[in-house]
């Protein structure tokens, strides 16, 4: 996931989107399927 992408709309730096990303990432909410051409998936369910 590009950290550049969001700075703009969330009014914050990219090194604090890329924070944010790995900690959802960390917690498991971010799920990655596949290499560079997969995607990914947003898991809300409870942990």
């Amino acid at each position: 996931m590009k950290n550049n992408i969001c700075p703009s709309a969330l009014a914050i730096n990219e090194f604090a989107v890329g924070k944010h990303i790995t900690a959802i990432k960390n917690k498991g909410f971010l799920v990655r399927h596949g290499d560079t051409r997969g995607s990914w998936e947003i898991n809300l369910d409870e942990k």
